[in-house]
């Protein structure tokens, strides 16, 4: 335990420079970001997928006004991902997802309702 604590590591560290570079490249490549904007800055690390919908969530309030925003979930989904809205107390609107026949396994399969979505959005 001492040499944990005197590691000085408590938590989750930063991407190093190599790792924030191949960000910033994938960004301008593969979705045409422009070099200006592909900055550091630019790049955020998350500890997480729950904290990056909790941003997400935040953001989309500050486009569009706390009052006026509204954010869709295809639902079944994993249950934490829920509390990103009700964290940021925003409105949910929840797109079932379509259920298709079970797998050869077994397990059940699902399909983004495309027409049920758009009609959110």
């Amino acid at each position: 335990v001492t040499e944990c604590a005197e590691s000085g590591i408590y938590g989750y560290a930063d991407a190093d420079d190599a790792v924030v570079d191949a960000v910033r490249e994938r960004m301008v490549r593969r979705y045409g970001w422009p070099e200006a904007a592909a900055t550091r800055a630019s790049v955020r690390w998350l500890p997480g997928l729950n904290p990056g919908l909790n941003h997400a969530v935040r953001a989309v309030q500050r486009l569009r006004g706390r009052d006026n925003s509204q954010v869709a979930m295809c639902t079944p989904i994993y249950p934490p991902f829920l509390y990103s809205t009700r964290n940021q107390e925003a409105a949910r609107v929840e797109v079932p997802l379509r259920r298709r026949a079970l797998s050869e396994g077994g397990r059940a399969r699902y399909d983004v309702d495309v027409e049920a979505l758009n009609e959110v959005l």
